[in-house]
């Protein structure tokens, strides 16, 4: 029987581990069946197509050790709905810093740091040493406005989009007082539903078959098109929206633009999302894209881009 193993498919191998070979694969048969799960035998690493199972390619992967930074500033709720997700779902623990003791925080001991949305008031010091960190391995994983924060403090070489009209010469529009609420209302996004397409060979992206992804937004952080063409695991389509309001000027600026971006900084790497993947612990689609940035983050390398002659 021939079988086709997708990208992201994970191979335990039998020799140099501690358990012995038959304690191993009444484990994996457990965790297959709770996880529902295939777990296949193989007496071979040859493969009848594609890469061999003895090949550069099947990377070694290593236990995340993460933190998340909490407290003043930060979305309580997008910060519990982390912590909801690694706990109740996977069974991982996170360790949870307040931002006012990160100057303290001990950062060689994690690999990954996360980020959700917020107000982050970092000083310079404590962004140089963030930077430091990414650019000697680690992952850096950012939701909605800390993203925005990442690009400002030149983390990620990333750009956002102006939700501002910067037209010179415009004339300003005089309106009544009483239009404000309904005129800047309808200019927000309190929550909607958007198609977009997923790089399913990048490692955000492993684990899912079909390119087409529905993606929540409840916010107007947007990434301009990345220069790098590697970039952009997530854009949205040239009409994105699928279901709820977002103003057609919203809808332009949208269109075409990465959802998420990741970059690569020396040894590192900062994973974007412009979007909440694991709103409300309800939308299960995107939850296994933040869960593989924590889980893969560390295998993410920049692929050799070869200059054009001019």
């Amino acid at each position: 029987e021939t079988r086709k193993f997708g990208y992201g498919t994970l191979v335990v191998p039998v020799q140099q581990q501690r358990l012995h070979p038959d304690s191993l694969h009444a484990l994996l048969a457990r965790v297959g069946q709770a996880c529902q799960t295939d777990v296949l035998p193989l007496a071979s690493g040859f493969s009848a197509s594609g890469i061999d199972l003895g090949s550069n390619s099947v990377r070694t992967l290593r236990k995340p050790e993460a933190a998340m930074l909490v407290g003043a500033g930060v979305s309580g709720y997008e910060a519990g709905e982390v912590w909801h997700l690694l706990d109740t779902q996977v069974g991982m623990p996170i360790t949870k810093v307040e931002t006012a003791s990160f100057s303290r925080l001990n950062l060689n001991r994690y690999t990954t740091l996360v980020m959700v949305g917020g107000t982050y008031n970092l000083d310079k010091p404590a962004v140089d040493r963030l930077k430091a960190w990414i650019a000697s391995g680690g992952t850096l994983v950012t939701l909605k406005n800390a993203s925005e924060w990442a690009v400002k403090q030149g983390l990620s070489k990333e750009k956002m989009v102006s939700l501002v009209d910067t037209a010179k010469n415009k004339t300003v529009k005089r309106l009544p007082f009483d239009d404000a609420v309904p005129t800047e209302g309808a200019k927000l996004l309190g929550g909607a539903v958007f198609e977009a397409d997923l790089d399913i060979t990048h490692p955000v992206g492993f684990g899912y078959r079909d390119r087409k992804i529905f993606v929540y937004r409840n916010g107007l952080t947007i990434f301009q098109p990345s220069k790098d063409v590697y970039n952009a695991v997530v854009q949205y389509t040239a009409n994105p929206l699928v279901s709820g309001y977002c103003s057609r000027d919203n809808q332009k600026r949208l269109a075409n633009t990465p959802s998420v971006l990741v970059n690569a900084e020396g040894q590192g790497r900062i994973v974007l999302f412009a979007d909440n993947p694991n709103f409300r612990g309800v939308w299960h689609g995107t939850n296994r894209m933040f869960l593989n940035a924590l889980f893969f983050g560390s295998l993410i390398a920049p692929p050799v881009v070869i200059g054009e002659e001019d």
